[in-house]
């Protein structure tokens, strides 16, 4: 058994299912913008939307796609969370999630002529590599990230020079322990080293959205016609 041969993995393409969840904007303060958020590592798009409702009442279509990867956060009670992607065929994820947000987007626009422009992106966490992934390789156009307690992706800093211009809104806690403020910072050095138009709201707590960083939101998001 010394010499045998290694065994390949072999990559085969399939069809499978994925969920979303929707939060309408209020009719009567529809803004016809867009934002996509993407939940943290374990966390379920029904239960991380929930936190957007103020948005939606104020007249933002909020789309919150579910992570592909199934798993169980607490084994023994079977809770189940769902994450974007690891370590394994990590660039083979990305361009799969990537596709995924692609297909989505242009499903919801044409079902339910949901804007695509301006389209922001929100991501917690684990959720912010991918907003940003989207940013420099998706298919429509960003008009901004909003990066909520976690770093720059190096594959996306190198990327940043030939990228599509978008803007970005960080967000952190000073007193976060899972991804320490620091990591924020570095993130402004690079995206300011770029030439990417930033601004930043930290707040006093830990690894979480709080939501008096809502309405910061809200006005950020706005056309820039109108700011």
């Amino acid at each position: 058994m010394e010499n045998a041969s290694p065994i390949s993995v072999h990559r085969f393409v399939i069809d499978f299912s994925v969920y979303y969840s929707v939060l309408p904007p209020a009719p009567e303060h529809d803004r016809g913008i867009t934002l996509v958020v993407l939940h943290g590592f374990g966390q379920r798009c029904d239960r991380f939307i929930a936190q957007f409702r103020p948005l939606a009442d104020a007249g933002i279509t909020v789309v919150a796609p579910q992570a592909p990867n199934a798993f169980y956060v607490k084994f023994e009670t079977r809770t189940v969370g769902f994450t974007w992607l690891t370590r394994y065929e990590r660039d083979q994820a990305i361009r799969d999630v990537v596709a995924y947000f692609d297909r989505l987007l242009d499903t919801l626009h044409a079902r339910e002529n949901m804007p695509l422009q301006p389209l922001y992106f929100l991501g917690f966490s684990q959720g912010v590599s991918m907003a940003y992934r989207y940013a420099v390789h998706g298919k429509h156009d960003v008009t901004g990230v909003i990066a909520c307690g976690a770093d720059l992706p190096p594959d996306v800093a190198e990327r940043l020079p030939d990228a599509r211009p978008f803007r970005v809104l960080l967000v952190h806690g000073r007193d976060d322990t899972v991804v320490p403020v620091s990591k924020c910072e570095a993130a402004e050095q690079v995206l300011r080293r770029h030439h990417v138009p930033l601004d930043r709201f930290i707040f006093s707590g830990g690894h979480h959205i709080p939501p008096e960083v809502l309405p910061k939101i809200l006005d950020w998001m706005q056309p820039s016609a109108s700011r």
